[in-house]
């Protein structure tokens, strides 16, 4: 009896609302679902060739075949198919590009960080960086990766990663790279635990007491900011008079960091402090102009060592240098466990102790972590004005 071979499909087609072009459905290797664009234009003429194209994602999954391989039989096809070439970019020119595009997405400090994170990338990989997106392999991140190991924390290589998957995720999109080649790397083992490692402890009150005759002006005033409304340094240090309501005595700002909108009642140590800022007749002027500068010029890492010389001399943490023993800036740091974001933990562990509930003291400084607690509880003002009386005075 004569056997035949029957290569079977399930491979299917769809169609983006916002795209010209069909979109190929496939089960990859791993057995999970995958989306790619076919870039064939989403015609009934072209649904054929189209479903071929869609065939050749799932054969490349099926038979682990490298991003390379799968590039070549896509551009056959796609040249058959359309009389076309399949669009291409370098590493480098797509990594610049993601560069550009993050400008005018997100802050400065982020924009610094996906830089730092992809001209790395870029110096490692060599002369590989001028080949084609899709000739990076998953090898590749991985080695990249574990040359980070030595030279940073592993909090600092799962957020390099997040930012390198980003970068080609957007690739990915655009129909540049036909494999991403992050999507089935481990992060670190603290980081694939689930839990968020803060690294950061609160100040005492001592400690507080001690940076307050320290600070003088701005920085002053972004102390008792900080620990009675609980905002990051970025916000804070770009506040402006319109965030502040002085007839109903309350802060409100949407976070840089998550979007959310805070609206925090004034304790009474930071109304007394509020009273006696200098205001300008223009509501958009800033709170702290100086510091407001510097971070919208160099995002937080200028504000962040000023902040921890004025620990250094409060001997609260060791003078931190930027010379390095070993290999610069990327070598691996003692972790310190102060910091301005250690004000946020010292408000949240202070309203904690004075048996403010946790839904309020979330609602309070503006934390995402507990949906469910937003949804079911609904936050009275008179429990954020009790949260925000419970803060002690320095």
């Amino acid at each position: 009896m004569a056997l035949y071979h029957y290569e079977y499909h399930m491979a299917f087609l769809w169609k983006k609302p916002n795209s010209i072009y069909w979109q190929a459905g496939f089960i990859g290797g791993d057995g999970k679902r995958r989306n790619r664009s076919t870039k064939v234009e989403a015609k009934s003429t072209n649904r054929r060739e189209a479903q071929r194209i869609a065939n050749a994602y799932e054969d490349a999954g099926r038979k682990s075949r490298t991003a390379k391989q799968v590039h070549s039989v896509i551009s056959d096809l796609h040249r058959e198919i359309t009389g076309g070439n399949l669009p291409t970019s370098t590493v480098r020119k797509f990594g610049e590009t993601f560069q550009n595009r993050k400008k005018g997405e997100t802050g400065k400090a982020t924009q610094a960080f996906y830089a730092s994170t992809i001209n790395g990338l870029l110096a490692w990989l060599g002369s590989r960086a001028d080949s084609d997106l899709n000739e990076i392999s998953p090898d590749d991140i991985s080695n990249f990766r574990n040359h980070l190991a030595s030279k940073v924390s592993e909090t600092t290589i799962t957020n390099k990663i997040k930012a390198i998957r980003a970068m080609f995720t957007a690739a990915q999109k655009e129909g540049l790279c036909l494999i991403e080649p992050t999507e089935n790397l481990k992060l670190t083992r603290k980081a694939s635990k689930g839990g968020r490692s803060s690294g950061r402890r609160p100040f005492t009150l001592a400690e507080l007491q001690k940076i307050k005759l320290e600070s003088t002006g701005e920085w002053k005033s972004m102390l008792i900011f900080g620990i009675y409304t609980g905002q990051r340094l970025g916000d804070l240090a770009t506040l402006k008079w319109s965030d502040i309501n002085l007839s109903a005595d309350e802060l409100s700002l949407s976070t840089r960091k998550t979007g959310r909108k805070v609206v925090i009642p004034f304790s009474s140590p930071l109304k007394e402090h509020v009273s006696e800022l200098s205001k300008s007749p223009d509501d958009e002027i800033l709170v702290h102009p100086n510091l407001a500068k510097a971070y919208e010029r160099n995002g937080s890492a200028t504000l962040s060592n000023q902040f921890n010389t004025i620990l250094a001399n409060c001997e609260i943490r060791k003078p931190v240098s930027h010379r390095s023993k070993r290999s610069g800036r990327d070598s691996t740091r003692e972790e310190c466990k102060v910091s301005f974001h250690s004000l946020r933990a010292t408000a949240v562990t202070l309203m904690h102790e004075a048996g403010i509930p946790p839904a309020t003291v979330e609602e309070w400084v503006g934390h995402d972590s507990a949906e469910v607690h937003r949804v079911y509880v609904k936050i009275g003002r008179e429990s954020l004005i009790a949260a925000s009386n419970a803060l002690p005075r320095i």
